[in-house]
């Protein structure tokens, strides 16, 4: 994402505070050590104040942005129904009119244990809150336009 050359670059996630471990990692499962690499990585981008991390749920997160603010959100959520339901809802207020909101895990298939953001994403364009712009199945990615 910092190759588009954004002016600014919000990455946001509990990290540490939702678990001191992440069960699905194939490699180190330390949310912390994740988080210290993140930081090692970027650590010029976020010197230049283009990449600012967060540790922070994105519920929270957003509540404390302006409306109409950001150009692109791209929403790696629980994957739950419930949470990423009330994730677009906070998202879509704080997203421009011209924006996008892209989903991670976008799966179709009602067996698959991320089904719950393709429900949530699908029942938010039948609500008009949101309008399928392209579909990217095999990466498992939605990309929406706010309308």
């Amino acid at each position: 994402m910092l190759d588009l050359s954004p002016k600014k670059l919000f990455a946001v996630d509990p990290w540490y505070l939702a678990s001191n471990s992440w069960d699905w990692a194939s490699e180190d499962k330390s949310t912390i050590n994740a988080l210290i690499k993140i930081l090692t990585t970027y650590q010029r981008e976020i010197n230049n104040g283009v990449f600012i991390p967060r540790v922070d749920y994105s519920i929270n997160f957003m509540e404390n942005m302006p409306d109409n603010f950001f150009d692109i959100v791209y929403l790696d959520t629980t994957h739950s129904y419930n949470q990423t339901k009330k994730e677009i809802d906070a998202i879509l207020p704080k997203l421009k009119v011209t924006g996008f909101l892209i989903f991670d895990d976008y799966r179709s298939d009602p067996n698959h244990n991320h089904h719950g953001v393709f429900k949530a994403a699908n029942e938010a364009v039948k609500d008009s809150k949101l309008k399928i712009v392209e579909e990217y199945l095999d990466v498992a990615q939605m990309v929406s336009k706010r309308i």
